[in-house]
């Protein structure tokens, strides 16, 4: 005999963890708006979606409002410089999610994905254009500069390339991780593989980028557009290699125009 019950709870679960993950990434992106940061009652409100979750079975639901839970509320305990603000989190989540089957199951992002010539091709046009949109905003930007000249340390050319080079990956595979990996495959979970979720996930990416470089709404709007263009090579690849690919080689060009056009003006470089 079979039971009409059964679906019936499968199809509630389903629809409740699609619930819960819509809210968790749009309380994760508004909360950046909140002052202070981290906010108490976002944090409890994620909090609150984790506990949901995990009631009701909703499993992949409770592993993406997890990441977004620990992300905030580890501000004041981890580091918050960029690009180290995401390791303490990811860390914790993946000690959290690895040893629990349910949770683990559901980890359905971590995929290598191919490398075909036509992907290859998209990787091109994503580093290409936005290393463009970023030399126009340098151009641009004026008087902006001095807040990142500042950044830049006064080391060798040796040991300044080599720290480009560390944190291009670093700052890639993290992002990566978040929002092409664990939010846009909850946002497919809930919409649906489609373009609704590659959207949704550059908005929560792009605002996350508001102190950024760039900075402000316009850093927000270059880093949605930036956003989009990762998450359709994640959509067309199959996996996460192709966007982390574009993303390092993207973050090593925004870091030799930092270097080689605000150390040309203000800092000595030694070549030794």
């Amino acid at each position: 005999m079979i039971s009409v019950a059964a679906p019936a709870a499968m199809v509630l679960r389903a629809r409740l963890g699609a619930g819960i993950i819509l809210a968790a990434v749009a309380l994760f992106t508004v909360h950046f708006f909140l002052r202070p940061y981290p906010h108490p009652v976002a944090v409890g409100g994620a909090g609150l979606l984790v506990v949901v979750a995990l009631a009701f079975r909703a499993w992949q639901a409770a592993q993406v409002a997890l990441l977004l839970l620990l992300i905030p509320a580890l501000a004041r305990v981890w580091p918050v410089q960029w690009p180290l603000w995401l390791l303490g989190p990811l860390a914790l989540w993946g000690m959290m999610v690895a040893p629990l089957r349910p949770l683990r199951r559901t980890v359905g992002w971590l995929r290598v994905g191919r490398l075909s010539g036509s992907v290859w091709a998209l990787v091109g046009a994503t580093v290409l254009a936005s290393g463009l949109a970023l030399w126009l905003w340098f151009l641009l930007a004026g008087s902006d500069l001095e807040r990142w000249r500042r950044l830049v340390p006064q080391w060798s050319l040796a040991a300044l390339v080599a720290g480009g080079c560390a944190f291009a990956l670093l700052n890639a595979a993290m992002e990566e991780t978040v929002w092409r990996g664990v939010v846009m495959d909850g946002l497919d979970s809930a919409f649906g593989p489609g373009h609704t979720s590659v959207v949704a996930q550059a908005i929560s990416f792009g605002v996350v980028h508001m102190e950024g470089m760039p900075s402000g709404w316009l850093g927000v709007a270059m880093a949605m557009v930036y956003g989009v263009m990762l998450g359709y090579l994640r959509r067309w690849s199959g996996g996460l290699l192709a966007p982390f690919v574009a993303h390092v080689l993207a973050d090593m060009i925004i870091f030799a125009i930092v270097v080689w056009v605000l150390t040309a003006r203000t800092l000595p470089i030694r070549f030794h």
